[in-house]
């Protein structure tokens, strides 16, 4: 992975600039597993932006140190794409209700 800035303007789980300290940070250590996984994910994909599928593989590996092909990978990879949808359902409605704004519309 390359150590470009994704949109969200933090470099994410390339070789200088994983936020594994960040989210460790987040994490509750007496939660299961599978809870830490969904938290983790949640963070990366509000932090990090849109990560390609190879991305994903990487940052959890990294995050995690968990081989790619591992089930907690598979968790980390629906979570995170989960909140990527809901971020941008958002946003479209946002954008929807500035448009509507804009024009005169009362929301």
């Amino acid at each position: 992975m390359d150590s470009e800035t994704h949109p969200a303007g933090r470099p994410c789980c390339d070789d200088g600039a994983c936020i594994r300290k960040d989210i460790s940070n987040l994490l509750d250590p007496e939660a299961p597993i599978e809870d830490r996984i969904v938290v983790a994910a949640t963070a990366v994909a509000r932090t990090c932006g849109s990560l390609n599928p190879q991305e994903l593989e990487t940052c959890v590996s990294r995050l995690f140190e968990v081989p790619v092909d591992c089930r907690l990978s598979k968790s980390f990879v629906i979570a995170y794409q989960t909140e990527r949808d809901a971020l941008d359902g958002r946003r479209e409605i946002e954008e929807r209700r500035a448009g509507k704004a804009a024009h005169g519309f009362r929301l």
